[in-house]
């Protein structure tokens, strides 16, 4: 990974990342949707040790491919980023461009969990008085009938094509931008207009 990490286009790993972890993202929902279906109608009491060790096994197994998936576009953008930065101001100019991946990166996990309630369609009309004063007043459980979680995997997948769709060749063209396109302009004040503030620093980035 280091090799295409230090050359002249360390975005294409995270092209390559992104791509890899789309298809996580559907084996994820397969393993989940085949777990619900073993376990449903206590299944888990049936299934022997063999049966569960292949089934931790193969969660084990998806969640270190989804991690390597992650970590290829997280450290190709850090490599990027660090390709472009200003080294008179290296720190300064790579605090902005992570708060600014951060902020993007982080703000989806915030809405996916508000729209749990939202997307998924539940069937309570079997659930009678009766069944609550049983359940000691708690709230009558509902049958599932579009889980959330399927819902939105399918809607992200879709956004995760439109996005390839219209910014892979953005991505591609932003590495082609010269270096000198990312630096700062340092302008020195006019001596003769007396300024004592320093040095003016005038952003030209892309």
């Amino acid at each position: 990974v280091s090799r295409f990490l230090r050359g002249r286009f360390p975005l294409r790993l995270f092209s390559c990342g992104y791509l890899l972890r789309m298809g996580m993202c559907l084996v994820w929902a397969g393993a989940v949707a085949m777990t619900g279906h073993l376990l449903a109608d206590d299944g888990g009491a049936q299934m022997s040790s063999s049966h569960w060790a292949a089934l931790y096994g193969a969660m084990f197994l998806i969640t270190g491919v989804y991690s390597v998936c992650s970590d290829l576009m997280f450290v190709s953008q850090m490599a990027f980023f660090a390709q472009v930065s200003d080294p008179r101001i290296g720190g300064t100019y790579m605090t902005f461009l992570n708060t600014v991946t951060n902020l993007g990166v982080k703000w989806p996990h915030t809405l996916s969990l508000l729209l749990m309630d939202v997307v998924g369609v539940q069937d309570c009309s079997d659930a009678s008085d009766a069944t609550s004063e049983v359940m000691g007043g708690a709230a009558p459980a509902c049958r599932v009938v579009l889980d959330a979680y399927f819902v939105q995997v399918a809607a992200c997948f879709l956004a995760g094509v439109l996005w390839l769709a219209l910014c892979w060749r953005r991505v591609e063209a932003l590495q082609q931008v010269p270096l000198a396109e990312w630096r700062v302009e340092i302008r020195r004040p006019n001596s003769s207009r007396g300024d004592s503030d320093g040095t003016e620093l005038k952003r030209v980035e892309k």
